[in-house]
């Protein structure tokens, strides 16, 4: 019983001092949300989403995202005031009491109403629901309980009566689920169970009625928290079924007590603050609370867990002021996976008096500092027994285990060893002192940088510019700063510092420190969750969440040594420590120098067929990848090899891709083959892609571009005359440029001696009226057999048979620099009304064309559908 009023007092000391801590709320708590609203009677947080249900005075319930601040959903439910609201998370649901006497229960995904139906004969005011079973329990100003079965259609299982008042409040015992406690303005509590409908036993005490109940959530205490309209807050034992303490100090009626669920705390609210609803939820220390024109949501303290592991693998951890333990050793399987929690094995090993911020061992184990409420106490690790004891802002052990310091404010920083206070080593430091680390140096933080200093002497060994949240040391000199975002790696050369303190002397120097002291290393990127430590002899880094949930990665120390000297740039040395880390971490020094973009380096290291094949399509080692993907024989990697070859492929055959374009009748293709090889310097292959597609005015700039002006100019004279002028101009020009000047001279062009060129007018009037028709319809392959005759065809002889005196209409000049063509007499229709009127005297084959390109659009459909299944 002594035992049980001593976690009392510690338990009201504590709720009295974060009630304090409310009206300061910098110094203990901050302010995540807050919104306005019509006066809010009933909070809840959703247990998975990071949602607040608030049911308002004025009718509706609302669903905010604490996170975002935004209004999620809104829900009408009546035009009363609602006084109690719920969600229950596993069905989706929100189940609402107002005052027409109604329980209305939504969807809150969809917004569907499930259910309504009149509950009670008078005001509804509180609604709690079942943790496990599909039961929810209602209270109400007719002065009854009752108790309903959502998978029986709502039906009404067991009315509890009993109280001979309003009904304020009921929750379930969440140590018994099958029992719960009510209060009412009877000024009485009552307990329950679910299976009898008159109550167990009655609390008696208030003297006036009682308007909120809870149950306390921590260790094996059977308390009760309770507040009423006589100003006081009354915890009882109800097992001994008596009040063991009242809590006095609010001005006017009681209207919410809890306790909090991870927090030693008691949270009470009265109408002199107005305030009519509390919410919490287990897991976090977030506390939402109603008022008459909103809610706000406020966090409590930290979420860090109370823990530490000394090298041996041993943990220990607070739960409230309870002290437990458990031995890694005993508790983790060789074999078990990188990331896979550890089922620990615990044991109470005592309490503490003061409530436990942080845990940490001494180096050596044997001791563990308990820091909390402006204390520190040193306990033997192993029997738990009171070492020694101060008051201090912060505490922080040296690699020695004998040492140690102290922070007691921003000025005054003191340091220890052997229980005693060190006289002849002092550091003061000139600057506001916020924070101090500890491990082989001193770490003082400041707003905007980190000092460390020498145990020995207290000179201040180097500054550093940087915010710094934690600082780690490793048995090698190297140290970690944790920052907000990001964790810098330096390493302390012990030795350049000794040198040049013995040079120098104390004295000489300054809070800036020795540059030389410190080198950078790295940086990483934190991790999300809280690190425990690092055991040599486990070669596996152990961390913890905030629910005491322990998880171990495994990493050698001959990793850290090969990646460390990866980072420094010493791949010799790297190269050296290589065989020694072991085979199973082969794979994560691949990934590791596959960030490092050392790609070929991760290929000859990797083991992982996976990892390999794709380092391999990287490196382009097409016939390593063709190798694994054999082994693998997965159909996905065969893929990756075809489209990486057919790739390389492509940069280079172009021979093979001209054949296989020619083969299927793909235009698209040999057109981008055509630019392909004009940028590769293949003009051969981009000749007779141009030739293939009918483009010979780019064929001709082919051959220009090579220097071949005499074949450009016959390539002109044959398909092209409109093109002669330019290419002839350009030949003249070459061959005088090499001393050809009377070859020069010899050559005539189709402008200026027009008579040696006969029937050259006929000519570039097919060429216009072919080059139009060309864009319009492109002749098939496979039409070729129909289409022959026409290649034997003399259209200019047939042209002159039948306009002897010239062609008819316009005859195009060279096209110009745009494309366009200039017009000379006509018009561009009368042309082709003339040329279809010369196809009418070709033979079958010219009918056979026009019977070709009558049969629509569906031929060209079914050969783009051709090209495209073959690509």
């Amino acid at each position: 019983m002594q035992e049980e009023n001593k976690e009392l007092e510690y338990c009201i000391k504590e709720s009295m001092r974060y009630a304090l801590a409310l009206d300061h709320e910098k110094k203990t708590s901050q302010r995540k949300f807050s919104n306005r609203s019509d006066r809010v009677k009933a909070v809840d947080f959703h247990p998975t989403e990071p949602w607040l249900l608030a049911a308002l005075y004025n009718g509706n319930a609302l669903i905010w995202n604490h996170e975002t601040q935004n209004l999620v959903k809104t829900f009408e439910v009546t035009d009363l005031p609602v006084r109690a609201a719920k969600f229950i998370a596993r069905k989706s649901w929100l189940v609402a009491g107002s005052d027409d006497m109604h329980i209305r229960v939504f969807n809150y995904q969809t917004h569907e109403k499930v259910a309504a139906f009149e509950a009670h004969s008078d005001y509804i005011r509180h609604i709690a629901v079942h943790p496990t079973q599909p039961f929810i329990l209602s209270t109400s100003d007719d002065m009854l309980i009752k108790l309903w079965d959502w998978d029986k259609g709502w039906r009404c299982v067991m009315v509890f009566e009993g109280h001979t008042h309003f009904v304020m409040q009921a929750v379930f015992n969440p140590k018994d689920l099958n029992t719960f406690a009510s209060a009412s303005l009877d000024k009485t509590i009552k307990v329950w169970s679910l299976g009898s409908n008159v109550p167990n036993y009655t609390l008696e005490g208030h003297e006036k009625g009682v308007n909120c109940v809870d149950y306390y959530h921590g260790g094996d205490k059977p308390y009760l928290v309770s507040g009423a309209d006589d100003k006081t807050v009354k915890v009882w034992d109800y097992q001994n079924k008596t009040c063991v303490q009242t809590l006095e100090g609010h001005l006017q009626n009681v209207t919410v007590a809890a306790f909090h669920p991870e927090l030693p705390i008691i949270i009470s609210g009265s109408e002199d603050e107005r305030v009519w609803a509390v919410g919490y939820l287990k897991g976090v220390n977030d506390v939402a609370l109603g008022f008459d024109d909103g809610s706000i949501i406020i966090k409590m303290g930290r979420e860090e867990p109370a823990v530490s592991m000394d090298n041996s693998g041993k943990l220990i951890w607070a739960r409230h002021n309870e002290i437990r333990s458990a031995n890694l050793k005993a508790s983790t399987d060789e074999n078990f996976k990188d990331g896979e929690r550890i089922a620990l094995q615990m044991k109470e090993l005592g309490s503490c008096e003061v409530y436990p911020q942080t845990l940490q061992h001494s180096p050596n184990g044997r001791f563990v500092v308990v820091c909390g409420d402006g204390e520190w106490i040193i306990y033997t690790a192993i029997a738990w027994r009171n070492k020694e004891f101060g008051s201090a802002l912060e505490f922080v052990w040296a690699l020695d285990s004998n040492e140690y310091a102290i922070r007691e404010s921003s000025s005054r920083i003191r340091l220890f060893k052997n229980f005693k206070e060190k006289t002849n080593v002092s550091v003061k430091p000139s600057y506001s002192a916020e924070g101090i680390f500890g491990g082989a140096l001193l770490g003082v933080r400041s707003n905007s940088f980190l000092n460390f200093y020498d145990w020995e002497t207290g000179v201040c060994v180097r500054r550093v510019d940087v915010v710094a949240k934690s600082v780690f040391w490793s048995e090698s000199e190297l140290v970690a700063i944790a920052c907000e975002d990001t964790t810098y790696v330096l390493k302390f050369h012990r030795v350049t510092f000794q040198q040049i303190l013995e040079r120098s002397g104390p004295s000489a120097i300054s809070e800036e420190g020795i540059e030389e002291a410190f080198e950078f290393v790295a940086e990483v990127s934190d991790a999300p969750v809280y690190l425990l430590g690092y055991i040599p002899r486990d070669n596996r880094i152990y961390v913890t969440d905030k629910d005491m949930k322990v998880f171990a990665y495994s990493l050698p120390l001959s990793l850290i040594e090969y990646q460390t000297n990866i980072l420094r740039g010493d791949l010799e040395m790297a190269k050296k420590i290589l065989p020694s880390v072991p085979t199973d971490q082969l794979n994560r020094i691949a990934r590791f120098l596959e960030a490092q973009n050392m790609k070929e380096e991760a290929l000859a290291v990797s083991t992982d067929p996976e990892h390999r094949f794709d380092l391999a399509i990287q490196l382009h080692k097409l016939d390593l990848a063709e190798t694994i993907a054999t082994e693998l024989d997965i159909e996905e990697k065969w893929k990756t090899v075809g489209d990486a070859a057919l790739a390389a492929w492509k940069a280079k055959d172009l021979e093979g891709l001209l054949l296989m374009y020619q083969a299927s009748g793909n235009a698209d293709g040999i057109s981008d083959l055509a630019e392909m090889a004009t940028e590769k310097g293949k003009h051969n292959i981009a000749f007779i892609c141009y030739m293939m597609l009918g483009s010979v005015d780019k064929a001709i700039e082919v051959l220009l571009t090579t220097e071949r002006t005499a074949e450009a100019a016959l390539l002109a004279r044959t398909f092209a005359p409109s093109h002669i002028p330019r290419v002839t101009k350009i030949w003249k020009e070459d061959l005088a440029k090499a001393g050809k000047k009377k070859i020069s001279d010899s050559i005539a062009d189709s402008e200026s001696y027009e008579n040696l060129f006969p029937d050259i007018k006929y000519g570039l009037m097919l060429e216009s009226i072919a080059n139009a028709r060309k864009n319009e319809k492109k002749m098939l392959a496979r039409d070729y057999l129909e289409l022959k005759e026409l290649a034997d065809f003399d259209f200019v002889a047939e042209l002159k048979s039948k306009f002897p005196n010239g062609p008819p209409g316009e005859v195009p000049a060279a096209p110009l620099a745009n494309g366009d063509s200039k017009v000379v007499n006509g018009s561009a229709a009368e042309a082709e009304a003339d040329f279809k009127e010369l196809m009418s005297y070709a033979p079958d084959g010219a009918e056979a064309e026009d019977a070709i390109a009558d049969e629509g659009e569906a031929d060209e459909d079914d050969d783009e559908d051709f090209e495209a299944e073959f690509d």
